[in-house]
């Protein structure tokens, strides 16, 4: 094969490879003068050749077919992957604990040693990983934009939730997905009143149980926290253009913004503007994408609610013959992975930015404008494929659109920003510090947490584009 590359003048590197596996047909390649050149240079800066010895050069002509690394199988998820990398660079706890690729190499090893009966290594790699690997992963999913083979390892990290995951809070869970509507008007009342009281007495309180019940069971909650939004009501409507989803975000929730309407306030004022009805049916107030449950490994909370869900949607849709349009992007996400996990694909699932770009957007009266608008993508709407109707909605409000550098997902990932806020403080580090240099007019996103979260990050207040969008419709109405 070698032979066969420079017959033809070809190249027998390019990315991965570039090691030791082909450090042996070096010379081949590049001939004696340059060959003794690439060792001068080697030699001087490692005389003693102790900086990792035969990578790129050697003078051991099979140094290729020695000390190869074995991958035995660990999980099916896992297992095609070959530890290229690709993923860190999008990872949110790559600054802070370990990547897709390190999660998948501690698998490897924890399972080496247990084969090989180094029983106390294992457990002690057991343990470790409880923090770096299982607390800190977001699930986000973007690792598979990245992985050549499309690895999720947030399908890893749910399973080994799940396999962690103990009897009682499984069964806490499910109790509350049973009674999801009541669950959500207790935690919504709960945001306002603690919204009241002074920000280090509630984090005492939290402080004291963390340490007691555990960090990844109690969260902690900070200054610019909202206070709850509004119960989830059914919405008649004749002749509908879709079905309305307000997801139960909302509720936990409630909007920073001046509108005062939240997100689904805002997509039915859009709809009305441009003469499309929306209708909620009856239920919905119990309703939720299931995500909380999924991401958390609680396999019975999670059944229970992705049951309620499908056939919600299907009695809603009659049976897909409209489309199911939900305000926030992760729960659209959310939706879909639910109904697909239940074998039903014959429902429309659409993010309120993408319905409104493509059926509302092109009904709407022209609107003032501010200067700037600072964009945070989310993982869902990346994973979606929904960004382009972000940044087109948010070209309806602003002159400028930007999207800071250094953007990645924020980590937040619905509770885990409130379970271990040093994750998302280091996955949005680079992109806050780039947010506020440009001291936008806008700061905009499209999932509720996410703008929570970058909140936090930046100082600045984040609120769903469709928001914005709304009260400048109704400013010209």
């Amino acid at each position: 094969m070698v032979q066969l590359v420079l017959d033809r003048q070809g190249t027998l590197k390019a990315e991965h490879g570039t090691g030791r596996i082909m450090a042996p047909f070096v010379h081949r390649q590049y001939g004696d003068e340059l060959y003794q050149a690439m060792w001068d240079v080697k030699l001087a800066c490692d005389p003693e050749q102790i900086l990792n010895p035969g990578s790129v050069l050697t003078e051991d002509p099979e140094l290729h077919l020695k000390n190869i690394k074995s991958t035995s199988p660990v999980r099916e998820v896992i297992d095609d992957c070959v530890e290229c990398g690709y993923c860190e660079p999008v990872c949110p706890s790559q600054h802070l604990t370990t990547t897709p690729r390190q999660r998948i190499v501690i698998q490897r090893a924890i399972q080496d040693a247990t084969t090989e009966g180094n029983l106390e290594l294992a457990e002690k790699l057991f343990k470790q990983e409880t923090y770096d690997v299982v607390q800190t992963c977001a699930v986000d999913g973007m690792c598979s934009t990245a992985c050549p083979v499309q690895i999720n390892t947030g399908d890893l990290i749910r399973d080994l939730r799940r396999e962690r995951q103990s009897g009682v809070l499984d069964a806490g869970w499910d109790f509350a997905a049973k009674h999801w509507a009541g669950v959500l008007n207790v935690a919504s009342v709960g945001m306002t009143v603690v919204d009241k009281v002074p920000n280090p007495l509630v984090r005492g309180v939290l402080g004291a149980a963390r340490a007691v019940v555990g960090t990844d069971i109690v969260p902690t909650l900070s200054a610019e926290l909202p206070g709850g939004g509004p119960v989830r009501k059914p919405v008649a409507a004749s002749e509908p253009a879709a079905i309305f989803m307000p997801a139960c975000v909302g509720t936990m929730f409630g909007s920073d913004h001046a509108c005062g309407t939240g997100v689904a306030g805002a997509v039915r004022q859009l709809a009305a503007a441009a003469g499309l009805n929306l209708r909620t049916p009856e239920g919905i107030a119990s309703l939720c994408c299931g995500t909380p449950w999924k991401s958390k490994g609680l396999a019975k909370g999670f059944d229970t609610m992705s049951e309620r869900l499908a056939e919600w949607c299907v009695a809603a849709t009659d049976n897909g013959k409209l489309p199911l349009v939900c305000d926030n992007v992760s729960c659209t996400e959310g939706v879909e992975v639910s109904l697909k996990k239940r074998g039903i694909t014959n429902i429309r699932v659409i993010d309120a930015t993408q319905w409104v770009a493509e059926f509302v957007a092109p009904k709407l009266p022209e609107v003032a404008k501010a200067g700037m608008a600072v964009l945070h993508p989310t993982c869902s709407s990346t994973l979606m494929g929904v960004n382009d109707n972000l940044t087109f909605l948010a070209g309806l409000v602003a002159d400028e659109v930007v999207v800071p550098e250094g953007w990645r997902c924020c980590a937040f990932a619905g509770d885990r920003g409130l379970l271990h806020e040093e994750l998302t403080a280091t996955s949005t580090r680079d992109e806050a510090r780039h947010a506020r240099e440009l001291n936008a007019d806008l700061y905009l996103s499209l999932n509720r947490t996410c703008e929570i979260g970058m909140t936090r990050a930046t100082g600045k207040t984040y609120t769903h584009v469709l928001e914005e969008l709304a009260a400048r419709v109704a400013a010209v109405s």
